[in-house]
């Protein structure tokens, strides 16, 4: 993901003919990783871009802008955040008075619904099975019977090593495949269910980006968009690519079990109904992106 930013820093840094230079720092070099958007408000970063999940604990409907399970497809996410979830997205950090310009991002693929050392074929196999996750389906699947935990991602490896962690959600099996997870795991269980897609936006201090002539601005916002249809297609194919390693690796790939995916399901539509009702600004977000997937769904059957 760091690549794809540093990619877009220097596509902006070319289009302005080197007149106006972006500057990539990986996440936490400057501020904590999880602490970027509100560094952006106060001006100690210019800009930033990350997963909205990380605001959740200020902001509960932020997570709906990253993913959701259950929710839109990589690309219908895409078109979702262009319009209607940019827009909500924005009237949230203005309602907090956040000093921050969101602008429209890019969107990854579905992430591995599990890597599992153990056979995962029923619902009853997750019963007390120990899950390294987070977010929403963290909570979901320990409403399952799920004994779930965080992980740091660069601690993962080791502590499937040593049986602390028997499955694990991580990212994408391109990405997966950066840890070298086929050396620790067994099966690799495919399904878009659980984690449909990852969203994540740019967030540029207000005063900053009313500085920067128009043309830079649109420079900015087109870039972003060319950047994002690159960065999909590229993950896409190493992804394929991915995929084929592991198999040839001699891990078991499969679809993930449908009964399990029920399961993650039921309990998915409880959880986020609740939330739904005890905050207006989180059913309000919801209702959207739930119709304009059904939308999506309803025009083109089969296809998202």
């Amino acid at each position: 993901m760091y690549e794809g930013f540093a990619r877009f820093c220097s596509k902006v840094t070319d289009a302005t003919g080197g007149n106006w230079v972006l500057e990539p720092h990986p996440g936490g070099a400057i501020v904590p990783a999880s602490d970027e958007v509100y560094a952006v408000d106060t001006g100690t970063l210019d800009f930033s871009y990350d997963a909205t999940s990380w605001w959740r604990e200020r902001f509960p409907a932020a997570g709906l802008f990253n993913f959701y399970v259950g929710g839109l497809s990589p690309m219908a996410m895409l078109f979702w955040m262009h319009d209607e979830g940019t827009e909500m997205l924005q009237e949230m950090l203005d309602g907090a008075d956040m000093n921050v310009k969101v602008v429209p991002g890019w969107t990854g693929t579905p992430e591995i619904f599990l890597s599992s050392t153990v056979s995962l074929n029923t619902p009853d196999d997750l019963e007390g099975i120990k899950m390294r996750t987070a977010g929403d389906d963290g909570e979901i699947f320990s409403r399952m019977g799920v004994s779930v935990m965080s992980v740091p991602g660069g601690e993962l490896y080791e502590a499937v090593q040593r049986g602390v962690v028997d499955c694990f959600q991580f990212s994408s099996p391109a990405v997966d495949y950066t840890i070298a997870s086929y050396e620790i795991i067994d099966y690799m269980y495919l399904s878009a269910a659980r984690q449909p897609c990852e969203y994540l936006t740019y967030s540029v201090n207000k005063d900053k980006w009313a500085e920067l002539p128009p043309e830079y601005q649109k420079i900015f916002q087109a870039v972003a968009w060319q950047e994002c249809i690159d960065y999909l297609s590229e993950i896409t194919r190493k992804d394929i690519e991915a995929i084929a390693f592991y198999m040839d690796y001699g891990t078991t790939v499969e679809p993930a079990s449908q009964s399990i995916i029920d399961a993650l399901m039921v309990e998915a539509e409880k959880y986020y109904d609740e939330k739904a009702a005890e905050d207006a600004f989180y059913a309000k977000v919801l209702e959207s992106a739930r119709s304009f997937k059904k939308g999506m769904e309803d025009t083109y059957p089969g296809l998202f």
